[in-house]
């Protein structure tokens, strides 16, 4: 994964724990809601099979290419 996107993505998903009160157990559902707001602003798209697409690239999810 792109290493700003991944940064981002990281620090989206930092605030909504921080929001909620700092839960335990919750990081996917936070990581999964940043890709989320940002597949909705525009900044990632979400392609078949995990993949986000940024600035023409593919990602997958797990780094592999």
């Amino acid at each position: 994964m792109d290493p700003a996107l991944e940064e981002r993505i990281r620090s989206r998903a930092y605030q909504i724990w921080e929001e909620e009160g700092r839960p335990t157990g919750r990081d996917v559902e936070h990581w999964i809601r940043a890709v989320l707001e940002l597949a909705r602003d525009g900044t990632v798209r979400l392609l078949p099979d995990g993949v986000l697409q940024t600035d023409g690239n593919n990602q997958r999810r797990n780094g592999a290419k």
